[in-house]
């Protein structure tokens, strides 16, 4: 059953998600409902001051592009999509782009990093676990686990959580209720 769930079963069986919960500790009623029945995507509250611009980057990616109104900066998380599109979006209205931040190296998060990098000359910002595994031909920099970059007056943490690569990271928003996960 774990194996017919992994595949992408489109309908889980509901005796076996109840013993996966078991298995991990969490609420078997909460993971069948969220498995069974998903409902519409919920709406993010963003911190004051801060833009979230989450768009498909083809049918695999997603990108996000994180505005700061009151610096006029952005950056990009994951610059998996077109680059074109990634740079326009993060120079719109007088912003100043400033960085791109991966939270791994699988080429649907960094196809775009290279170009924008080559373009504008920005850094493209990688967790050291990622160091050898990042696809695209982008030249990143490599930080370790904890990192924090000041935006938005508040630290952005690189956090390893190892996912589909065993070097993933998520970027956290300390004290503003915000994580991008990557996969």
């Amino acid at each position: 059953a774990l194996r017919h769930m992994l595949e992408g079963a489109p309908r889980p069986d509901q005796g076996a998600l109840e013993r996966l919960a078991v298995l991990l500790g969490l609420s078997p009623e909460n993971l069948v409902r969220l498995a069974l029945d998903p409902g519409q995507a919920r709406a993010i509250d963003l911190p004051e001051n801060t833009g979230l611009v989450g768009y498909s980057a083809g049918k695999s990616a997603n990108s996000y592009l994180v505005l700061d109104p009151k610096s006029k900066t952005s950056y990009v998380i994951d610059p998996g999509g077109d680059p074109g599109e990634i740079m326009q979006a993060a120079q719109a209205d007088g912003y100043k782009f400033t960085a791109m931040l991966m939270t791994h190296g699988h080429a649907d998060h960094t196809g775009g990093a290279a170009k924008i990098s080559a373009s504008l000359g920005i850094p493209a910002l990688a967790l050291d676990s990622e160091n050898g595994r990042i696809q695209g031909g982008v030249r990143a920099s490599f930080v370790k686990n904890g990192y924090g970059l000041r935006t938005l007056s508040s630290p952005l943490r690189f956090l390893h959580l190892p996912g589909p690569p065993p070097g993933h990271a998520i970027l956290a928003a300390e004290g503003r209720g915000l994580v991008c996960t990557g996969d």
